[in-house]
Order: structure tokens, then C-alpha cells, then sequence
């Protein structure tokens, strides 16, 4: 009995390990923003993700590399190359070579050899949808948004989308998973899409009484722990930054704010205001950033900007010299609008 147990371990050891067929993926970088790259299995471990790596490498002088790894089945994995990403698949004895340029990453990735088929379809629909995203974009960043226009193009994008992956699915089996994956996106993008409208308008209504009104003079301190009042920049059109130190968005808003502040800050003042973050924190950003007028509000202090609804970050306000409250979600410095208050 004892040996027959032996026996049987060593036949299932034998089978996990010879069911693990080889992958490999060699390809080449152009214009590389790393030194290394990876390939990882994304896992979630204790509602935490956590990436399992297949492999990792540097990439040799002229930008190839060479990855492998170990799958028993058709599985996801993420090439990452130390800045983007993209969710691909890897199915036993794939042999496959990769291409592409940093400059446009998921537009130049090409995919040749034994299981290319199914990646390539996936960076295919991954740029439909980026492509659909940024028409509904395009549509939603008019100031007055067309609900009508919004959502028969939504479900036309839907629509041809949908048909392009079940295409997909019946050609290569392969990404039926997969797909199902990315209709499921879809339907979800597309509630999202309406909720948000749904509150956008809510929001619109209920900030109308407060329009060609008195600000909020609402306080705070500056960097020097000085108490400070909105109103203590009353005389020139104001515009005001809601941001906080852990705020992504907020960050890469910076640049083009501080453009903004550089060219037009004699007659227009521009007051940075810190929300949701640690003072100090706040504090030191606020210095590294050079930002000319700093208000930092506390969480004690934060139900003053309640009325404004600052629930998501950044959020820029445009008051004119009078203090009236001009627009109460004014578009963001980089769009190349906020500057058409005072031109």
C-alpha cells in the first residue's frame, strides 16, 4: 500500500509537471522608457491585487528581449514595460514575437508567430473602445451636452462593438472568456455613462441658484499659517483650484495651471486650494509646486465648501471681480478653455 501511494504521488507529480507546457514571447521595443520588462499573471490576494510573475528581463541595446513562461491553459496575462501595459494571452506552446513603439504603445503592437491570432484581436477591439470612448468624450465635453446625440451614439458604438468581439469569438474560440470579460465592460461603461450624465445634470440644476451670486467666502490658512479669506482676492477674476497632495488628476493639471498663472497671474489671480490631505502634506506640495496664492482648508473646517458640492477632485471655480460666482465646475486648465473668462 505503501509503495502503490509513492507510486500514485509520483504519477500526479509527473502529470502537473509535464501538463505545464513552455511559452515564449521575444520581441523588440522602440523607443524604450525602461530598462526592464515583465510579464505577470494578475491575481488577487486578500482583495489585494498582486501580480504573479511569469518572468522579468532587461532589454539588450537595440531594445529586444525574451520572456517565458508556464500556463496549463489559455490565461491572462500583463506585459509591462516599466510604464503601459496590455492584457494579453498566453495558451500552452505559444510562440510568439512582439513589436512595438513606445510613442504610440497600444497602436504599434503587433503580434506575429504561434498565438498571435488572439492578441492581436484583442489590441484590435482594445482600440475600438478607446476609439468609441473618445467620441462620447469628444460629445461630453461641449458645454451644453446633447443627452439625445450622447446616448444614440453610445448605443450604436455598443452595438457595433458588441457584433466586432462576437466576430472575434467565433473565429478564435481561444478569447471566448476573454470577451465575455470585455462585453461585461461594456454594459457596465454604458450605466456608468448614464448615471454619470444623470448626476452631471442634477449637479448643473442645483448649482444654478448659486450662479452671478456672492461667493462662499470661505477660510483657511496659507503656507506661512496665516488665516486666510477667499475674499481677500476680491477685484480681479479669481479662479480657484480644489486639489489634494494624493489627487493623480489634480497633479497632472499642475503644469498647464501654472502656465496659466505665469502668463495671466498680473490681472488674474489664481488661489490654490488644499482639500482632503494632511497639512503638512499639503504644505510641502504647495512649496515644491511655487503655486502664488494657497489656501489650505482642514477636514474641520470643509463643511464651508459644502455647497459647492466638491465631492470629486480637481474642481475649479471662476468667480469675476466682484466676487460673484461665475461658473461653479469651469473646464480644466489644460483643456485651453478656462482662459476664455477673461480673454
Amino acid at each position: 500500500m505503501k509503495y502503490f501511494l509513492i507510486g500514485l504521488a509520483l504519477i500526479f507529480t509527473a502529470h502537473g509537471l509535464f501538463a505545464q507546457q513552455n511559452v515564449k514571447l521575444t520581441g523588440k521595443i522602440l523607443n524604450p522608457t525602461g530598462e526592464k520588462v515583465y510579464l505577470y499573471k494578475p491575481t488577487v490576494v486578500n482583495n489585494r491585487f498582486t501580480p504573479e510573475y511569469h518572468d522579468s528581463t532587461t532589454l539588450s541595446a537595440d531594445g529586444s528581449f525574451e520572456l517565458t513562461a508556464s500556463v496549463s491553459e489559455t490565461d491572462e496575462a500583463i506585459f509591462f514595460d516599466g510604464n503601459e501595459q496590455f492584457s494579453m494571452l498566453l495558451s500552452p506552446d505559444d510562440n510568439m514575437n512582439m513589436i512595438l513603439n513606445t510613442a504610440y504603445f497600444d497602436e504599434t503592437i503587433q503580434f506575429s508567430g504561434e498565438g498571435s491570432e488572439k492578441n492581436n484581436a484583442l489590441k484590435n477591439l482594445y482600440l475600438i473602445n478607446e476609439i468609441n470612448s473618445k467620441s462620447l468624450q469628444s460629445l461630453m465635453s461641449e458645454d451644453e451636452i446633447d443627452t439625445v446625440a450622447l446616448f444614440d451614439l453610445q448605443e450604436k458604438n455598443n452595438t457595433t462593438y458588441l457584433e466586432i468581439i462576437e466576430d472575434y469569438k467565433n473565429e478564435i474560440p481561444k478569447i471566448e472568456t476573454r470577451a465575455k470579460v470585455l462585453v461585461q465592460s461594456a454594459e457596465r461603461s454604458s450605466k456608468s455613462l448614464k448615471k454619470y450624465v444623470r448626476q452631471k445634470m442634477a449637479f448643473e440644476e442645483s448649482m444654478k441658484p448659486l450662479l452671478n451670486k456672492k461667493a462662499i467666502d470661505f477660510k483657511g490658512i496659507d503656507l506661512n499659517g496665516e488665516r486666510v479669506s477667499l475674499s481677500d482676492f476680491k477685484g480681479k477674476i479669481t479662479v480657484v483650484d480644489f486639489w489634494a497632495t494624493w489627487c493623480g488628476p489634480c497633479k497632472a493639471e499642475f503644469p498647464a495651471y501654472k502656465v496659466l498663472e505665469e502668463k495671466y497671474g498680473d490681472n488674474v489671480n489664481f488661489v490654490s486650494v488644499g482639500v482632503y490631505c494632511k497639512e503638512e502634506d499639503w504644505k510641502k506640495m504647495a512649496e515644491e509646486e511655487g503655486f502664488k496664492h494657497n489656501i489650505f482648508i482642514s477636514k474641520e473646517e470643509q463643511d464651508q465648501i459644502s455647497e459647492y458640492q466638491v465631492k470629486t477632485i480637481p474642481r475649479y471655480l471662476v468667480l469675476d471681480e466682484n466676487f460673484n460666482l461665475i461658473d461653479a465646475d469651469a473646464p480644466r486648465p489644460s483643456s485651453g478653455k478656462l482662459q476664455s473668462y477673461w480673454r
